[in-house]
């Protein structure tokens, strides 16, 4: 997975989906006169390891272009961001070629001076805290159903005191004629009606059932499209790869 995110949020989110479906990946992003490209091999550190709550729960999505938010960070200039996206293909193309990157990050700083990190490469630092390193069970069920199947059609499939949940967002009008929309993930808020596919679920996707005991997650996985597939031994490589198809 090439992960080319500015947005602390989102390269956390994704790094979460990554560490879940054990796939690696290559990150860059950038910041006001620097960026960073950073590798992270499956099983080792991820992008939220080291950070604290606080940390993980920054929220530095952006609001509106037409309302800039004064507070935010300045956006990177050109000449950085030419250059972190030249180290990401680089990176990118050498993984793909079976070659070795560097293990620790290569960061710029255009305002200070640009070297590669020095110290313990990122792979040796895998924070046992940190609660990104989830994986998917090796016994998925898969429904007999799509992307393109109903709302109601997924509730047959879980329990009452279950909560199945997308990946990403999706909005819902606070009340009627609200100037503001709700963003949610409970798939039970959306209408019974609505197609899966319409709320942002990819085709093949793995979606988490959350209990409303607070027992934790469980998974399930949507069958390919048009096609009831009922879990075939020896396809798991395949099963696990449709984690990662809502991110691409």
């Amino acid at each position: 997975m090439v992960s080319a995110l500015d947005s602390r949020a989102a390269r956390i989110a994704l790094a979460g989906r990554c560490t879940l479906a054990g796939t690696r990946m290559l990150d860059g992003g950038t910041h006001a006169w620097g960026g960073e490209v950073s590798w992270y091999p499956p099983g080792g550190r991820c992008r939220a390891c080291g950070l604290g709550p606080a940390e993980r729960a920054v929220q530095d999505d952006p609001w509106s272009c037409a309302a800039p938010d004064p507070a935010a960070e300045v956006g990177a200039s050109a000449p950085v961001s030419a250059l972190v996206g030249a180290w990401l293909a680089d990176f990118a193309v050498r993984l793909l070629l079976g070659l070795s990157v560097p293990d620790a990050p290569l960061r710029v700083d255009a305002a200070g001076f640009a070297m590669p990190l020095s110290g313990t490469p990122l792979r040796a630092l895998a924070d046992p805290d940190c609660p990104l390193h989830e994986r998917l069970p090796a016994d998925v069920p898969v429904l007999p159903l799509d992307h393109e199947a109903t709302v109601a059609d997924l509730l047959d499939h879980v329990g009452v005191h279950e909560e199945p949940l997308s990946w990403a967002g999706f909005s819902r009008p606070v009340r009627r004629r609200a100037a503001v929309r709700a963003v949610t993930t409970r798939l039970r808020s959306a209408p019974a009606s609505a197609r899966l596919s319409a709320l942002g679920v990819a085709p093949r996707e793995v979606l988490p059932v959350a209990r409303r005991d607070g027992s934790g997650l469980r998974y399930v996985e949507l069958a390919a499209a048009g096609r009831e597939r009922r879990g075939i031994p020896g396809d798991l490589t395949e099963a696990r790869r449709a984690t990662t198809e809502g991110v691409r």
